[in-house]
């Protein structure tokens, strides 16, 4: 699933972020059926439900990253839990930071955008 649309929201737009939110947990459950499917299993978390800038969300979403890196491996992984969304700045390193490394990630297993 291509998160390029949904991650270039506007700063402090909680609708956009809802719907980047649920657009990330079903690219999420994509990278997970397809590692699956190749006998690559791991730790999932609720990626779905999150509160808008809530660090258990952020450690669980590294923890889920770190782990699809090590399984395809690849490195390189940045570190998606420590931001600040409320600077305007971070959010925006943070939301470019995370596009790439699903492009990478979906490069790897073959998901086509």
């Amino acid at each position: 699933m291509n998160l390029s649309p949904f991650s270039d929201l506007p700063f402090d737009d909680k609708d956009a972020l809802q719907d980047f939110y649920l657009v990330h947990g079903l690219a999420h459950d994509d990278i997970a059926r397809i590692m699956y499917g190749n006998g690559n299993t791991y730790v999932t978390y609720p990626l779905y439900d999150a509160e808008p800038y809530n660090q258990d969300w952020l450690l669980d979403h590294q923890s889920e990253h770190e782990s699809i890196y090590s399984l395809l491996g690849i490195t390189g992984l940045p570190d998606l839990a420590s931001v600040d969304f409320s600077k305007e700045a971070e959010f925006y390193d943070w939301h470019l930071l995370h596009r790439q490394v699903h492009e990478i990630i979906n490069a790897s297993l073959g998901i086509v955008s």
